[in-house]
């Protein structure tokens, strides 16, 4: 079974460039998770703002493991955004979004092993799909930008 999505001549769909211009761009979005990959980001934001909130709260609860996760989650959306198409993307979106969820098995905010479950859900997919490899170039991306602001 192939990895890519099938790919069809959309120029096919009309002779109208107009038209095909456009389902090609509405194809992009849908293909592209753009809308959930866009809302990710946000998302991820929010919930590391979240995180720093709950731990001027409560001291107990994992920073380190908070931070590895926060990146790990976005090294793995770099990875999703790299290419679209493959088949770990939906599941790779859902692992994200069940970290940045305020609904979770375990409270990340509250529990000292909030975080638990969702470094089990990101760990799956990530070895589920052989991500690691990608995830690992993209952390490396990651903390090196911050090494380069904070510099």
């Amino acid at each position: 079974m192939s990895d890519k999505k099938k790919l069809i001549d959309i120029k096919k769909v009309s002779e109208n460039t107009d038209t095909v211009n456009l389902f090609k761009q509405h194809l992009e979005k849908v293909f592209g998770y753009s809308d959930t990959i866009g809302r990710l980001e946000i998302a991820l934001s929010t919930f590391e703002q979240g995180f720093k909130n709950a731990l001027s709260k409560n001291e107990f609860l994992d920073k380190d493991l908070a931070i590895e996760l926060l990146n790990q989650a976005k090294a793995l959306l770099a990875v999703c955004k790299n290419d679209s198409y493959k088949n770990h993307v939906p599941y790779s979106l859902a692992a994200i979004s069940y970290l940045v969820c305020s609904e979770d098995a375990i409270c990340d905010f509250t529990e000292l092993d909030g975080l638990e479950d969702d470094q089990e859900v990101l760990n799956f997919v990530i070895n589920e799909f052989t991500l690691d490899q990608e995830v690992q170039v993209e952390l490396k991306k990651i903390i090196n930008n911050k090494e380069v602001k904070s510099a």
